[in-house]
């Protein structure tokens, strides 16, 4: 999924998960359920604490890092 799905165009700096993320309706429905919520919520909290201690904008948001720091909590990517 990509990291973008969790960020909003309409307010800067926001991260959004589970049936706020932006995806296509195909997809919703799969998106929604416990599991994959979890790891949005993860992703989400994980790209918000990178983007305080690196003092960027969500939209800036180094991707790399966000892998990096979400293999090292154990998610597998």
């Amino acid at each position: 999924m990509p990291s973008r799905s969790l960020v909003t165009n309409e307010l800067d700096n926001l991260f959004v998960a589970g049936r706020c993320a932006s995806t296509d309706r195909e997809v919703n429905g799969h998106l929604r359920v416990m599991g994959p919520c979890f790891m949005m919520g993860q992703a989400a909290g994980s790209a918000a604490a990178l983007c305080l201690r690196d003092n960027k904008p969500a939209a800036k948001l180094d991707i790399a890092a966000l892998q990096k720091m979400l293999r090292a909590e154990g998610m597998q990517i």
